[in-house]
């Protein structure tokens, strides 16, 4: 029969629990209502576990094969005699707990402990049986033969019964500290942290073990600029007064940690030993992307002919961000770092000249409205990137904070530090729990494991590690980690950590943490509580923002990706078997990969992030389809002569399909090809537009048209060209180009030049695009006597030809 603690009160107060009261008439409070810490949980259930549900705490069970129970109540041991006439210690605790329904069958060859009111009915059992004198009634967990030694092998020996709630849900289930109200030395004690009532904020992320944590959260609400001078564009528009824009769209940036500070303490029912346990941390650190609207307040102005006398200082920024603690923890005297980025270009970064406050339930203390910050010196590029709709970025760090935590006696103590050096602690990718014992032939064996974050009940604890060395008998020099010797006590080996492993690029400033400690941060296994060194709030790594930045045919994608305990590689995937890594920045936190120019999306691209686990998490990737890809291919020319002119562009969605040129035949001062036409089409071969390159040497005649078959266009092109001649030759730069269609035909001129060598074909290494327009370098007429090139090298635009983009 399980019993709550209302119902167990009942039976107490009328009597029937035996023992309650004294001679004297004093009541006398058993050993199963002790309640030390004064948390509002009794010590048997901080030791042996227990679980909360509709209300009331509950002991763990522990489960047995029907087999096992009955060998328990046979066990003899030397040194576990007891007096004439009377049971064995195992035998009477084994009847007392079948006579009391504290043993259940559930079916299958096993049976359910129930620890609920045990201690008392154990304890008036042995008093009576041996007397209140006898050692196996008054001596501890550490003397064989007590029914404290006795409810420590129950619990240590066998495995837990996983508590679940009446739809069958599994329910979390915690091991404590009876000595200490929190914990986990946080501001709450395990009470409230179970059953998370008197927790304002996020308490999904509580527990009596973890200590509770601020979560930093940033959003861009709105933001303002004001020209240094007046901005006007080509129709004479200006701009001269502040412009104020809200924000359209906005996603939050946290920065967060949790951290536990030294903790020292006794716990009952096991041999007294002092447990330390030194600080554990966990963080992460994302970034969050905002949208302007677009020209508000600025209709009708053309920001692309935009003009302002100083272009890189045109305008000063000023943003209002919302700051607010969505975390478990408060935060004092928090220190902020604010970078804004435009485009792909990062602001200075710069600190508020004062600290705020936040408590936990995100209102800052004192109260205050969004907070205003001022940026200096937008170049006109920066502004022109805003107005015409994109993207500006503000990423908020936490340079230090404060958060509180429980002392010694209960008294709330300020705990500052670097707050960036708990996030690189909990960043390393090589964090984990790891435990070392000593086997029986002085080996000394490790085992890593890393904690379940979706089933925190079944995570990797400090007593799950411990129960993996108590089947290890203790040898003559006591070497493993736990073990039983032969007077029944446990015997615990300093040599058995857990802890952070470190990396061997770890910040330097982890050094002032570890103290004197080389390889982990030390925290020494206790039998009968566990703690949580490092929990994740997800099993997955997180991919928290992708930028696309786009530049003609050049397309960069920008990703954080972030796991709190590390990344491991970050991917661009056009399928689920062709991925490429993504390149890390350490500085900037970034991952970062630049495809294949000119490569036309498919509409399959995605990231994969995978964490230190080898758990993965993908994001699709919606390329942008929105600009006319271009690719620009130069040609290979023997001379540099003259400068660069303008392009000049087939009609959008037309092609070159054919051309001609203008070439100066045999002379004194031969100047070859001095000019090049194209003809456009559409993908049909509708349309004829003749379009010709700027520039022009002024010399020679235009040949014959040639086209490309109906429906093809220009693929790739060779350019022909005439070296350097020496002081006293004549130079005549490029002499005549050919084309080859998209069908492979090759297509040439009647008029070609006669001099020089071909460079060989060339195209935009995908076929998917044509040529769409031209420009040309011309060096212009040297006067008399000089010797003249006119044309020297060519340039073709390619665009897409497949249809994908606009």
């Amino acid at each position: 029969m399980k019993l709550t603690k209302s119902a167990l009160s009942k039976l107490l107060v009328m009597g029937l629990a035996g023992g309650i009261i004294s001679c004297g008439g004093e009541p006398t409070i058993p050993d199963v209502l002790v309640d030390t810490d004064g948390d509002g949980i009794y010590d048997h259930q901080e030791t042996n576990g227990y679980y909360y549900l509709d209300g009331e705490f509950y002991t763990l069970e522990r489960i047995m094969a029907d087999s096992e129970w009955s060998d328990f109540g046979q066990i003899e041991e030397d040194g576990v005699e007891p007096p004439q006439n009377r049971r064995t210690p195992f035998k009477l605790a084994y009847d007392t707990m079948n006579n009391n329904d504290f043993v259940t069958s559930l079916g299958g060859g096993e049976v359910a402990i129930n620890f609920d009111g045990l201690v008392g009915q154990l304890s008036a059992a042995f008093e009576k049986e041996y007397g209140d004198t006898h050692r196996f009634y008054k001596s501890g967990s550490n003397v064989a033969g007590s029914y404290k030694n006795i409810l420590l092998r129950l619990n240590q020996n066998y495995r837990v019964l996983e508590p679940t709630a009446f739809g069958g849900d599994a329910l979390p289930y915690y091991f404590t500290n009876p000595d200490l109200s929190s914990s986990d030395r946080d501001p709450y004690s395990d009470y409230d942290e179970v059953v998370g009532g008197f927790i304002v904020g996020n308490v999904t992320k509580v527990h009596p073990s973890v200590a509770a944590f601020p979560v930093i959260e940033a959003t861009l609400e709105s933001y303002s600029y004001t020209p240094r001078k007046t901005i006007e564009d080509s129709q004479g528009k200006e701009i001269s007064s502040t412009v104020s824009h809200s924000v359209e769209t906005s996603t939050s940036q946290t920065d967060s940690w949790e951290a536990s500070v030294s903790v020292t303490g006794t716990v009952s029912f096991v041999p007294s030993v002092e447990v330390t346990v030194s600080a554990g941390v966990g963080g992460s650190y994302t970034s969050g992307e905002v949208v302007s609207d677009s020209n508000e307040n600025s209709e009708g102005f053309s920001w692309e002919s935009a003009t302002t006398i100083d272009t890189s200082c045109a305008a000063d920024l000023v943003f209002v961000v919302d700051v607010q603690n969505s975390g478990t923890a408060p935060a004092q005297d928090i220190d902020f770092v604010f970078q804004v980025r435009i485009g792909d270009s990062y602001l200075a970064a710069f600190e508020p000249e004062f600290t705020v406050d936040l408590n936990a339930n995100g209102v800052p203390v004192p109260s205050s409205s969004a907070l205003a910050y001022e940026v200096e010196c937008l170049t006109l590029g920066q502004l022109q990137h805003l107005q015409l709709g994109g993207a500006i970025a503000l990423e908020t760090r936490v340079n230090a904070a404060k958060i509180p935590y429980l002392g010694d006696d209960d008294e709330l103590i300020e705990f500052g530090s670097d707050w960036m050096t708990y996030i690189s602690m909990a960043m390393l990718q090589d964090s984990k729990i790891q435990y070392s014992i000593f086997n029986q032939s002085g080996e000394l064996e490790r085992s890593v494991h890393y904690v379940d974050p979706v089933n925190r009940h079944k995570t990797a604890t400090l007593r799950d590690m411990i129960g993996a060395t108590l089947d290890i008998e203790c040898d003559a020099q006591g070497r493993a980690s736990f073990c039983f010797n032969d007077d029944g006590e446990i015997v615990q080996s300093p040599e058995t950590y857990v802890g952070i492993v470190r990396t061997d690029d770890s910040d330097d400033r982890l050094d002032e943490l570890l103290g004197n400690s080389t390889d982990i941060l030390d925290v020494k296994l206790e039998p009968m509580w566990e703690y949580h060194i490092i929990t994740t709030t997800s099993d997955v790594p997180a991919i928290r923002s992708v930028n696309i930045n786009v530049d003609d045919a050049d397309v960069q994608i920008v990703a954080r990706v972030t796991d709190e305990l590390g990344v491991k590689v970050v991917q661009f995937c056009e399928s689920e078997t062709q991925c490429s890594d993504m390149e890390y920045n350490a500085a900037a936190q970034l991952f970062t990969f630049t495809p294949e120019q000119g490569r036309v999306p498919t509409g399959n691209e995605f990231l994969k992030a995978v964490n230190s686990r080898d758990n993965s998490v993908t994001s699709v990737l919606d390329l942008p389809r929105t600009w006319h890809s271009q690719i620009t291919v130069r040609g290979r020319a023997n001379t540099n002569y003259g400068s660069w002119g303008g392009w000049a562009m087939c009609p959008p969605n037309t092609y070159a399909q054919g051309f001609s040129l203008k070439v100066e035949g045999s002379s004194f001062d031969d100047t070859a090809m001095n000019r090049i036409a194209l003809i456009c089409s559409d993908k049909s071969g509708a349309g004829s537009t003749r379009i010709i390159a700027s520039g022009d040497g002024g010399w020679g005649r235009w040949g014959n048209t040639v086209n490309c078959s109906a429906g093809q266009h220009l693929y790739s092109f060779n350019l022909k060209t005439e070296a350097y001649q020496g002081l006293f030759g004549d130079d005549s730069a490029a002499n005549a180009v050919r084309f080859k269609c998209g069908n492979g035909s090759e297509i040439v001129a009647n008029n070609e030049g006669p001099a020089g060598g071909w460079g060989g074909y060339q195209n935009a290494n995908n076929d998917r695009y044509r040529v769409c327009g031209v420009r040309s370098q011309i060096e212009g007429d040297q006067g008399d006597g000089a010797d003249d090139t006119a044309l020297n090298n060519v340039e073709f635009r390619y665009c897409d030809y497949s249809g994908v983009f606009n």
